[in-house]
């Protein structure tokens, strides 16, 4: 069976008026349900969300977090994610994207390491963690340092994750966003051996649906974190 031309030409209105009535339903589910559901990536999650997480609860113990970890991009049209919070320039279709905080990135590494690092051109001399999915490169920081490029070697991981334990280990040097290293900066785990940050055009974004925007739950959520950023820049309390 094919499509008349009058049912082809009426489609767009009949998607849209079904995705309006999709929304409302949700919004009418989502509004008396205890449970906010949210995802993000992996490694900004355990290293500056979750740590934090209790502080919203202990302020809306009424809410229960489900928390959704994943580093794909999730389609908040078409499933139960409540909100997103997401690294990039907040250009997705048929979102909303609140910009939460841009994010600069530099090297860290141990205190042992940084000492041995006197200056930038020091970095081809020592190992350096890769992380394979990162949105950031060496080359932007090495511009950045008025340096040409240089030959970097290291061991390699495709779970970022794993890549920042490498380097609290002790085994190099990586390139890293300004929140995920937040608090290990501040227990002093990790140092900055260079002033050198690279202003990148990304930044951490509040992302929900038109409708799920509405709901009390994720409005009382990204109110916490937008306080919880401005008390502390994205950094440790």
């Amino acid at each position: 069976m094919r499509p008349t031309a009058a049912l082809e030409a009426a489609l767009p209105h009949f998607r849209q008026g079904f995705r309006a009535l999709a929304d409302g339903i949700a919004a009418i589910e989502q509004s008396h349900s205890g449970t906010l559901t949210l995802t993000a990536a992996p490694a900004f999650a355990a290293r500056w969300l979750v740590p934090r997480l209790g502080r919203f609860t202990r302020e809306h113990p009424e809410i229960e977090i489900r928390f959704a970890a994943s580093v794909t991009l999730v389609d908040l049209n078409h499933s139960d994610i409540d909100c997103a919070i997401r690294l990039g320039k907040g250009d997705w279709p048929d979102v909303e994207a609140e910009k939460l905080l841009a994010q600069p990135f530099f090297p860290v590494a141990t205190p042992e390491w940084a000492e041995r690092l006197k200056a930038p051109a020091d970095l081809a001399n020592v190992p350096i963690i890769h992380d394979e999915g990162t949105m950031v490169a060496w080359r932007d920081w090495f511009e950045a340092a008025g340096l040409e490029m240089r030959e970097l070697a290291g061991p390699r991981f495709s779970d970022p994750i794993l890549a920042l334990e490498a380097v609290m280990a002790g085994q190099g040097v990586m390139l890293a966003w300004d929140m995920v290293v937040a608090d290990a900066l501040a227990l002093g785990r990790l140092v900055r051996p260079f002033d050198i940050a690279v202003e990148s055009c990304l930044a951490y974004w509040f992302v929900t649906t038109a409708a799920s925007a509405r709901s009390r739950k994720v409005r009382l959520f990204r109110d916490w974190l937008k306080r919880e950023i401005a008390a502390t820049g994205g950094r440790a309390a």
